[in-house]
């Protein structure tokens, strides 16, 4: 299993749900999309080295671990979980997250983020404090070592990356479409 983050043309991508309602599963919409002109989506490269489920998943599990120990600040925690959950399955196990869903698209895309909800994502990304998170992750890390996670380094280069590809994709005024399968 894998994450796998497409970039869209937002407009294009929009048209093409409106004009098929019955779009009901990702096999429907996979083969619209290629029946499509093949430049208004595709897979987002940047990403690559973070579309391992399992990876993912650990990446959750600590952030969840963290926040059920109350080992973060309520802020830290709010701002991390509403970024990560945009990307990271593992993130609705908390009450207090959902991933966004800017499309009507159930149950074919985890994710479906419009660049209005990139602008917000960036924000909030923006608003966390990464020295707090590093040293909390340092702390925890170096107590619970993790086989796939091994630094607080690692874990805030992931977000990073997220954050990079989000941006990029806001500057090209595209959306971004979270599949896991």
């Amino acid at each position: 299993m894998e994450i796998c983050a497409y970039v869209t043309d937002w407009k294009r991508f929009t048209e093409a749900v409106v004009k098929n309602p019955s779009i009901s599963d990702s096999d429907a919409l996979f083969r619209i999309i290629d029946e499509s002109e093949p430049d208004w989506i595709g897979r987002e490269p940047s990403l690559e080295s973070n579309t391992s489920f399992l990876y993912n998943s650990e990446i959750g599990s600590i952030f969840v671990e963290l926040v059920d120990d109350e080992l973060l600040s309520e802020a830290v925690a709010k701002n991390v979980g509403a970024f990560l959950v945009s990307f990271c399955p593992q993130i609705t196990e908390l009450d207090d997250f959902s991933p966004p869903k800017d499309a009507p698209m159930p149950d074919v895309f985890y994710a479906v983020i419009s660049p209005a909800s990139l602008g917000n994502l960036l924000n909030i990304y923006a608003g966390i404090n990464h020295k707090k998170l590093m040293i909390t992750l340092d702390s925890y890390l170096e107590e619970q070592p993790n086989d796939e996670v091994s630094s607080a380094e690692e874990f805030m280069n992931y977000l990073l990356t997220w954050r990079n590809a989000m941006h990029d994709a806001l500057e090209r005024e595209q959306g971004v479409l979270i599949f896991c399968g």
